[in-house]
């Protein structure tokens, strides 16, 4: 089977969600679609070559609706500058989320992407929207285009999705709620648990201060115990730098 040409990398905020995506894109030599411009920052400082950036403004997002709608592109681009369009576009329910999801799946067609995505609550909203556009919509653009996408993300060939989760309580939840709402949502999505910054014990018997001897012994058994029943596809320790 052929990779997935659209990953996702989502979880708790401050998991370390793009370091890891700065990582899948360099191993898997492919570009980075980003939410925020924190990859090239991170790719210094794991000393990697800086990744094929990609990123999309809501101004172009509105101008490429606009001409898939009005099929003439320097009208199209007049009228997404107009205010009465911008402030429809804020009213209208979850579009921006529609035509940022078209676009990742085009641009997967054209070559296979890695994507920073948001954490948590704004990444669950991204996939919400699409429901919401195909009950929403009786026709026209964005029922096909939410049909079409429904179809992509139950292909389980197409896309990927990697939940990072540090060893700590609401991390692992968060986890567990994204997994779970995207079950529902695409029960056919392959999703993977990343554990990132993962504490093995010190050696056994070192003469250590209490606080360095509860970072060294107490840290990594309570990590243990946190993750106990638990399966990840993946596991980073703490301080990695390569996938």
């Amino acid at each position: 089977m052929s990779p997935p040409k659209l990953q996702f990398v989502t979880g708790k905020g401050g998991v370390g969600k793009t370091r890891f995506s700065v990582l899948l894109s360099h191993g898997e030599k492919k570009p980075l679609f980003e939410f925020t411009a924190a990859a090239e920052e991170e790719a210094r400082f794991l000393k990697l070559p800086k990744p094929h950036l990609l990123s999309e403004s809501r101004q172009s997002l509105s101008e490429d609706f606009l001409a898939s709608v009005v099929k003439i592109s320097s009208i199209a681009k007049l009228i997404s500058k107009a205010k009465l369009f911008q402030t429809l576009l804020q009213l209208a329910p979850n579009l921006y989320e529609i035509l940022l999801l078209k676009k990742l799946v085009e641009l997967s067609k054209d070559h296979p992407v890695v994507v920073d995505a948001p954490s948590t609550g704004h990444f669950i909203g991204m996939f919400e929207a699409l429901k919401t556009a195909q009950s929403l919509f009786d026709g026209g653009f964005l029922k096909r285009a939410a049909d079409e996408m429904e179809t992509f993300f139950q292909d389980e060939s197409q896309v990927e999705v990697y939940i990072v989760s540090l060893p700590e309580v609401s991390a692992l939840e968060e986890m567990k709620i994204i997994e779970s709402r995207l079950q529902e949502l695409f029960p056919r999505l392959s999703v993977k648990r990343i554990l990132n910054r993962k504490h093995l014990p010190a050696q056994e018997g070192l003469d250590l201060p209490h606080e360095l001897q509860k970072l060294a012994y107490d840290r990594p058994r309570d990590e243990d115990e946190r993750i106990q029943n638990l399966n990840f596809d993946q596991v980073l320790l703490e301080g990695a730098t390569r996938l």
